[in-house]
């Protein structure tokens, strides 16, 4: 799976149900638990998501 794909998942999924671990959400999408990581701290360092896997309600500076 493709990383924006593995990414878009776990965005829907963290926007969905806030609070999972890494580990839940990696079962839950699919995806292994190091794509997962590391997709968590892209989305968290692009600004889609706070550092506690919550969905960030402003949208990202670009």
């Amino acid at each position: 799976m493709a990383d924006h794909q593995a990414k878009k998942k776990i965005l829907d999924l963290v926007k969905q149900r806030p609070n999972l671990e890494a580990k839940q959400i990696s079962r839950m999408t699919g995806v292994d638990l190091k794509t997962t990581t590391r997709c968590l701290g892209e989305l968290a360092d692009e600004g889609w998501i706070t550092p506690k896997f919550q969905p960030n309600n402003k949208s990202p500076v670009s």
